[in-house]
């Protein structure tokens, strides 16, 4: 049986606790071996994960609303002064 193989069948959560224990930086790298991975490194799951080890406390938090919005239209005024 070939790695390629073996590695395909291990479920997402395995392969999460697997890729939490590579460094960072070498994360991009590895997403673009195979499509499966690539969606966990874009998931939520993942990036939760890897918080949760180093940072405990960081899952207790109030949950990130979401992106920041590209910029206010010009009927609307600025929360923040000039």
């Amino acid at each position: 049986m070939s790695v390629d193989n073996s590695f395909g069948k291990l479920p997402d959560h395995l392969l999460i606790e697997i890729f939490i224990r590579v460094p960072v930086l070498e994360w991009a790298q590895i997403s673009c071996f195979k499509k499966q991975w690539a969606n966990l490194f874009r998931g939520e799951c993942l990036w939760q994960a890897a918080l949760a080890t180093p940072y405990p406390l960081a899952n207790q938090a109030k949950r990130w609303p979401g992106p920041i919005p590209r910029g206010l239209s010009k009927s609307e005024e600025s929360p923040f002064p000039s």
